[in-house]
């Protein structure tokens, strides 16, 4: 055989291969970039949601501190002060009252961005858990006004006594449904995270 020949044939192959490498190598380039972007957009929306639930945790928080705000104010006056100091804890009280009930709406707000993120499984727990909340802070919310009127129009203590323990237990109530809510909300998140983890 020429030697020419062989030199041309061997640089054919040579260069034959090195094209084949090269199409090769930039077909992994772009599946890595690609799993790449999919990889970011599955972190991006899991950090989204991880987020919206997070806020929900912290609005439910919120909640859960003005009823144990409002309990320290329902001791004090379970404790009968005098007149003056009963109109001092009404006042105050009223005040409670006031933080409570904007808790209560940033609560019921930031469920509605979370919606869409519920995971199917999930989605008849957590929100069975909320509207228990939201029924019994209502029945709260009642309860502290008929409080509040009371302490205004006739302050007898056994009337006062009375209404502040119903306060109470209901309170108590609300507290041990916000912690169910907040536990299945932390594990909501974990699936979501885990679930996003799962799909790349």
């Amino acid at each position: 055989m020429n030697p020419a020949l062989v030199a041309a044939l061997v640089a054919g192959v040579v260069s034959l291969v090195g094209v084949l490498a090269n199409l090769y190598i930039a077909r992994q380039a772009r599946r890595t970039t690609l799993l790449q972007m999919k990889m970011q957009r599955v972190a991006s929306d899991a950090s989204k949601s991880s987020e919206l639930i997070k806020k929900l945790i912290t609005e439910t928080e919120r909640l859960r501190i003005s009823c144990w705000n409002l309990l320290g104010y329902l001791d004090y006056i379970e404790c009968e002060p005098t007149a003056d100091e009963l109109q001092s804890a009404k006042e105050v009280l009223d005040e409670a009252a006031r933080g409570y009930s904007r808790a209560a709406k940033s609560f019921e707000e930031s469920w509605a961005p979370v919606k869409g993120e519920v995971p199917l499984g999930m989605e008849k727990f957590i929100r069975a858990a909320r509207h228990e909340s939201i029924n019994i802070r209502n029945i709260v919310a009642v309860q502290i006004v008929n409080l509040l009127d009371m302490m205004d129009r006739d302050p007898k203590p056994n009337n006062i006594r009375e209404s502040v323990h119903q306060s109470k237990e209901a309170l108590h109530e609300l507290l041990a449904a916000l912690d169910q809510f907040i536990s299945l909300a932390r594990s909501m998140n974990e699936v979501n995270l885990n679930e996003s983890l799962r799909i790349v």
